[in-house]
């Protein structure tokens, strides 16, 4: 049996309408929740979207486990509270983004994690690159309030490096200590203390 309808079929004139087969729709489709108008979400044709209004939820899962929305400020992918196992995000079937329920985030390299926050920070496993362009080397800095320090690996030739160590101690950060590429461990300043943080010599021991 065909119903064709070529005006408009509101809700007043028909409360429900149950398809066996294929319901096929033509043009714009409004899905109207407790608000007035369109308050949900509709088809859009003539843009060739879905569109769901600020604060609608797109549930999936027979517990409704996630959940995408824009609340609007706010675009949310949640793994509810009440959900079992993790939200997981898989590219060409492996694993590449694991985030463990009020845990870890796990992010993975061909399934396998490389990087993982734990409750004080995160770990690494095994090598972390810190990568810079010739003239700009990749750097480790610790920081602590407007204190900083470096660990800095620079460029002699793509074949050969030097390891500086720079600190803070009010005339911006400076090398205090480098190890060069022929493995020599130079202190530029020319002293260097054991037991002591203000050697008057180039090297001054302190048995204390």
């Amino acid at each position: 049996t065909t119903l064709n309808v070529s005006g408009v079929l509101t809700y007043e004139d028909v409360t429900n309408i149950e398809s066996v087969g294929v319901a096929t729709f033509k043009d714009d489709v409004e899905f109207h929740g407790t608000g007035a108008g369109i308050s949900s979400a509709f088809w859009d044709k003539s843009a060739n979207e879905f569109k769901f209004k600020d604060n609608i939820k797109l549930s999936f899962g027979d517990s409704r486990d996630l959940q995408l929305s824009h609340n609007g400020n706010d675009s949310l992918i949640s793994h509810i509270g009440s959900a079992t196992g993790a939200l997981k995000i898989l590219s060409g079937g492996a694993q590449s983004i694991e985030c463990i329920k009020a845990g870890a985030v796990n992010i993975a390299h061909n399934g396998t994690t490389k990087l993982a926050t734990t409750s004080t920070g995160a770990q690494i496993d095994t090598i972390l690159i810190l990568y810079g362009a010739a003239g700009n080397p990749g750097r480790l800095r610790l920081q602590e309030g407007g204190a900083i320090s470096e660990i800095i690996g620079t460029r002699n030739s793509d074949a050969n490096s030097d390891l500086q160590f720079k600190t803070e101690r009010g005339d911006g950060t400076q090398v205090r200590a480098k190890i060069n590429y022929s493995g020599d461990f130079v202190v530029p300043g020319n002293k260097v203390g054991i037991g002591t943080d203000n050697p008057s010599t180039g090297l001054q021991v302190d048995a204390g």
